[in-house]
């Protein structure tokens, strides 16, 4: 009979952790945290040029999700970028359950020169040269005679 009542108070036990744990993401500390790093992400991303922006590692334990993805930066933020996303887990850590986004599978840095912030892409596509003439005209005009102008 007491097997089963440790039994019991072992799920119990059980069930009150994992519903601490699918709770814990909604903690003031976790919210603050989530501001913070965005706002700090947004600074860290602003460019001018493709040449300013580099690609940082993500942390898959970063349980904010704001960083748990590679991300790209501007190159004078990358080391302070590198460090504190190196520091994440610890600071998340009561934020264990937390999902974080489907990441980017790209591996080029650009900057977006409308929102003048570093992002990744999987490819470029260059649009086709504006000065190519089209296809039924020609640069040779004529003259009704048959004559060239």
């Amino acid at each position: 009979m007491s097997s089963r009542r440790s039994i019991a108070l072992s799920l119990l036990v059980l069930c009150a952790v994992t519903a601490s744990f699918t709770t814990s993401c909604n903690v003031a500390h976790c919210e603050d945290l989530r501001d913070e790093l965005s706002v700090a992400k947004q600074k860290w991303q602003a460019c001018a040029t493709d040449a300013d922006c580099t690609i940082v590692g993500g942390n898959t334990k970063d349980c904010t999700g704001i960083f748990s993805c590679n991300t790209a930066v501007a190159r004078v933020h990358r080391e302070e970028a590198e460090r504190r996303i190196a520091s994440l887990p610890e600071e998340t850590v009561d934020c264990v359950a937390c999902k974080g986004p489907s990441c980017v599978s790209g591996t080029i840095p650009l900057c977006d020169q409308v929102t003048k912030s570093c992002i990744i892409v999987t490819q470029i596509i260059e649009p086709p040269p504006d000065d190519q003439p089209d296809a039924g005209s020609s640069d040779v005009g004529s003259m009704s005679d048959g004559g060239t102008l």
